[in-house]
């Protein structure tokens, strides 16, 4: 096989991911296009961090595929996933008009769980974090990289 661009690697799965996003939009339309956003960005970013995750189990797959280093397939795959997440963030700010979402909410187990990103998101930036500065800090890299998966439950 030759060498393929990172965008043809990140091509299938970003199509399938976009049109399940589409359908979802056109199949339970908002009337509010901040809402339609919210959700937009959100089932982007779980794609998006999910095929991250998912990309670190075939690293010399990856590379194999695209002739580059797979470190950059997968920081592409993880940065994305942050920006989604920030802008899914922001947009659910924009429309509750209150910083409580950002706070996560321990009355109960249901509303834990259904309001789970209030938690993913600081694992995650904590994960991203700890990854850009894992030289000056090598500890605690180990046991950070680990959040990762979790903060999908």
């Amino acid at each position: 096989m030759g060498r393929k661009s990172i965008a043809t690697l990140l091509l299938p799965p970003l199509v399938i991911f976009s049109a399940i996003t589409v359908y979802h939009l056109l199949w339970i339309p908002s009337p509010n296009p901040v809402y339609a956003t919210i959700r937009a960005s959100g089932i982007l970013a779980y794609a998006f961090s999910f095929l991250a995750i998912v990309a670190s189990a075939f690293p010399r797959e990856i590379t194999r595929l695209t002739g580059d280093p797979f470190i950059r397939a997968h920081h592409i795959f993880a940065a994305g996933g942050l920006v989604l997440m920030a802008i899914h963030g922001l947009s659910v700010l924009l429309f509750f008009r209150t910083l409580s979402v950002f706070v996560p909410d321990l009355g109960s187990l249901r509303d834990f769980l259904m309001f789970g990103g209030r938690v993913a998101l600081p694992l995650f930036i904590l994960t991203a974090a700890t990854a850009r500065f894992s030289r000056s800090v090598p500890f605690w890299g180990r046991y950070t990289s680990s959040t990762t998966p979790h903060s999908f439950l």
